[in-house]
């Protein structure tokens, strides 16, 4: 069955049952009611505050519903993704995506850019055509057509005179492209070079802790040590000054028994495309590269 015909099906059964609204429209509604759910957490956050409860809980839940709807974007924008030979889930955990302005000429030709759609993911950047819907029954889809391995990667910030523009290029000999990518804001490409430098950081700390893993695990020992020393000197300083016995009338409150606990740290893991292998990643293979 041809799309054309797809679509046809479902408009006739459409137009015979008397529903306005199509087939994606009906689909998205999950979707639509994740967004529902953010309004109403931010009333009843409101309401709460002005009663003197506690927040704690409700932030927390706030915060998650603020992330929820981008991860669900996510996840429909990569599903779109048609003509990719290689597997998704072991790209690992999608960090970015949007649309940039890319073009295959070096900074110094003229630029000759087109809208593409780029994915990063931990292990790679995916970068697609981006074919926009044709009707109001369909959805946009993207035509893989590269992929640069983050192990691989090499990131250059800034182009002469060009303030919106960086370029990502590969060094792997079997695959030596470069893209000359264009933002379309000072603040969109900021997040791009953000993002991209994040990973590039960890995959060398990675390959260091591999190449040396003594040198790397005793320099890890000595950071957390002087992390430690600091949040003792905070703790020292902090404490001068007050009155150790219980005579004070506020000496109760200064108590650690009514110190606030700590939030504990919140899951990097809110959205992935598969179950992550135990097996560890090297940093130094191309896992998924198409060939």
């Amino acid at each position: 069955m041809s799309q054309e015909q797809f679509e046809q099906f479902f408009n006739d059964i459409r137009l015979k049952l008397g529903e306005k609204r199509s087939l994606s429209d009906l689909l998205i509604k999950p979707v639509q009611r994740i967004q529902k759910y953010q309004l109403l957490m931010k009333d009843i956050r409101k309401y709460t505050e002005r009663a003197g409860d506690p927040m704690d809980a409700l932030d927390k839940g706030f915060e998650i519903m603020n992330i929820v709807p981008k991860a669900c974007d996510d996840m429909m924008q990569v599903g779109r993704l048609q003509n990719f030979d290689g597997n998704l889930n072991a790209q690992g955990k999608l960090l970015f995506q949007g649309l940039l302005q890319i073009s295959e000429s070096g900074p110094s030709q003229p630029f000759k850019g087109k809208e593409r759609i780029v994915f990063l993911f931990e292990q790679s950047c995916i970068i697609a055509d981006s074919i926009p819907k044709r009707n109001e029954f369909s959805s946009p889809t993207y035509i893989f057509k590269n992929q640069i391995m983050v192990n691989k990667m090499v990131l250059e910030n800034n182009v002469s005179d060009e303030p919106l523009r960086f370029v990502l290029r590969s060094n792997d000999p079997n695959q030596p492209v470069a893209f000359l990518c264009q933002a379309n804001s000072e603040k969109e490409k900021e997040e791009w070079l953000s993002k991209i430098n994040v990973q590039l950081d960890q995959q060398k700390t990675l390959l260091a802790a591999l190449v040396d893993p003594k040198r790397y695990q005793n320099q890890l020992a000595s950071t957390m040590n002087a992390m430690s020393l600091t949040n003792a000197k905070k703790d020292s300083s902090g404490s001068l000054g007050c009155p150790s016995g219980t005579g004070s009338p506020t000496s109760s409150v200064n108590s650690p028994r009514h110190s606030t606990p700590p939030n504990s740290g919140r899951s990097s893991k809110l959205f992935g495309f598969g179950k992550k292998s135990n097996t560890p990643v090297t940093g130094v293979s191309n896992p998924t590269s198409p060939h």
